[in-house]
C-alpha cells in the first residue's frame, strides 16, 4: 500500500468521497452533518491524502489542524446558540478585547 498526497483531480477519489457525503446523510443526524465540497477541501489549509493497493483506492484522509485554532486563542467550550452537544462537532471560542 502506498500514501500520497492527493489533488482530488481523479475519478477515484471524488467518487469515494461523494460516496462518503451520501453515507453521512444517509447515517448522521442532520444538524451532525459537517462536509466540504472536493473544491472545499482544495484550500491551502486542507491536506488530503489517498491510500492505494496498486490500482485500487483503499481511502483516504485529510488533516485540517484543530490546532491552529489553539495557537489563535481559541479554546474549547460548549455549544452555543442553537446546536447541540454530539460526537460529531468540536466547539470553540475567542474571547475578543476592546482596545
Amino acid at each position: 500500500m502506498i500514501i500520497v498526497e492527493d489533488d482530488l483531480s481523479g475519478t477515484e477519489i471524488q467518487a469515494l468521497l461523494n460516496e462518503h457525503v451520501q453515507g453521512m446523510f444517509d447515517t448522521s443526524p442532520p444538524d451532525s452533518i459537517h462536509t466540504l465540497s472536493i473544491e472545499a477541501l482544495r484550500v491551502p489549509a486542507i491536506t488530503m491524502w489517498s491510500a492505494w493497493e496498486g490500482p485500487a483506492l483503499m481511502g483516504c484522509g485529510a488533516l485540517k489542524a484543530h490546532a491552529l485554532y489553539g495557537k489563535a486563542g481559541f479554546v474549547k467550550c460548549g455549544p452555543f446558540a442553537n446546536y447541540r452537544e454530539d460526537p460529531f462537532s468540536r466547539f470553540m471560542v475567542l474571547a475578543l478585547r476592546n482596545e
